[in-house]
């Protein structure tokens, strides 16, 4: 359950900015902010109740999911709205399989 908050919490704040984004509202200051206290989290998370493996596994899909915002970000800064969007879908997908591949050493 503890390593379940953070990604809930970041779901629920995602989902009301992202339903009409505007780039300076209160729902994107929350999301964001969120987003970094769910990940620092799971970082604190991982490093007091997993084994010492699962810390890397974590940063991991965070870094890949960084590298994914980051794309995705000069992509619609380039215009090219779509792609963007869909290289940001990597953020989520790296930083939540990050989340799953420390699971299995919880509580060790």
């Amino acid at each position: 359950v503890p390593f379940g908050v953070g990604p809930l919490l970041v779901l629920l704040s995602s989902l009301p900015y992202w339903h009409r984004p505007r780039k300076a509202s209160v729902r994107r200051t929350i999301d964001l902010c969120t987003v970094r206290v769910g990940m620092a989290i799971q970082v604190l998370l991982a490093a007091r109740l997993c084994a010492p493996v699962a810390l890397p596994r974590l940063l991991g899909g965070y870094t890949i999911g960084g590298a994914c915002y980051a794309v995705g970000r000069i992509l619609c800064v380039r215009g090219r709205l779509l792609a963007g969007h869909w290289v940001h879908c990597g953020v989520h997908v790296f930083a939540n399989l990050g989340n799953l591949l420390i699971l299995p050493f919880a509580f060790r």
